[in-house]
């Protein structure tokens, strides 16, 4: 069946025009926020506000009004200071950014901030 579903995967990729490595969820390392040292309590308060993400770091795409988009959430390296947090939904085809959410997070409190 898994064979099956790849077949089926490849076929739609190749029909979008697109490349990607199929795998299964499960041979997947999938991080979280509370994996970079951000406490459980600002992690659900920052998924609270924003709950059209996905709880794992990384991307992923959506089609919306018939055009597909991209959601992104990334942290930065905590060994230099405090972990900021990003959100951020673009447009696939241009690039264009249609919003961004960027968070300096210390302990159990985070603050929005602006990074241009």
């Amino acid at each position: 069946m898994q064979k099956q579903c790849d077949v089926y995967a490849e076929a739609y990729l190749k029909a979008i025009g697109r490349e990607a490595e199929i795998t299964s969820y499960h041979n997947q390392d999938f991080p979280i926020l509370t994996d970079n040292g951000v406490s459980v309590a600002v992690s659900n308060a920052l998924y609270e506000l924003h709950p059209e993400y996905s709880i794992y770091i990384g991307s992923f795409e959506r089609l919306e009004n018939g055009k597909r988009v991209v959601y992104s959430q990334w942290w930065s390296d905590n060994k230099i200071g405090p972990v900021t947090v990003t959100f951020q939904k673009s447009e696939y085809d241009s690039g264009k950014i249609v919003e961004k959410y960027v968070y300096k997070v210390e302990g159990d409190k985070f603050e929005r901030i602006n990074i241009d």
